[in-house]
């Protein structure tokens, strides 16, 4: 039996967190995984809210039984930490990519983002394309249940 999860991809505003978020829903919605994809400067612009709205979400969508795929920056570990505290299936995949970079593709600096100390997973995404980003977390998720395996690409322990 697969896990609600609640999956937070953190990084630096511009580092891909939103691309790839959406890109493992894509993948997760045709392997017939419930999820949504809960963005965190789409909440702030419809809702106008704040991080206790974002925890409430994932809380709701979770115990519903449906995969929350965050997307949020999340600036600070003590951010990051409450959300874990409200949901510990949380599985934390750190978006990385070099600072000038990610001020070079949002057209600002985000200098006030503090790297996780130990994240689930860390995708760089300065050398790759969407795709393989995608691949990466999708391949760990279902490692961690989070994700059905691809009925299209049966793993090596298929009977």
């Amino acid at each position: 039996m697969l896990d609600a999860r609640c999956v937070l991809f953190t990084g630096r505003i511009g580092a891909g967190k939103a691309t790839i978020g959406r890109g493992v829903a894509e993948e997760l919605r045709r392997r017939g995984r419930p999820c949504a994809v809960l963005d965190a400067a789409a909440l702030e612009r419809h809702l106008r809210a704040g991080t206790d709205a974002l925890v409430w979400c994932c809380e709701l969508l979770v115990t519903n039984g449906a995969t929350a795929l965050v997307t949020a920056p999340m600036s600070t570990r003590a951010e990051r930490e409450r959300l874990r505290d409200a949901m510990p299936s949380l599985v934390e995949v750190f978006v990385d990519a070099p600072a000038a970079l990610c001020a070079e593709r949002s057209g600002r600096p985000d200098d006030s983002y503090e790297d996780p100390y130990a994240p689930d997973l860390r995708i760089p995404t300065h050398d790759r394309d969407a795709a393989a980003s995608v691949a990466q977390a999708v391949s760990f998720l279902e490692e961690r249940g989070v994700a059905p395996r691809d009925p299209a690409h049966p793993s090596e322990h298929s009977p």
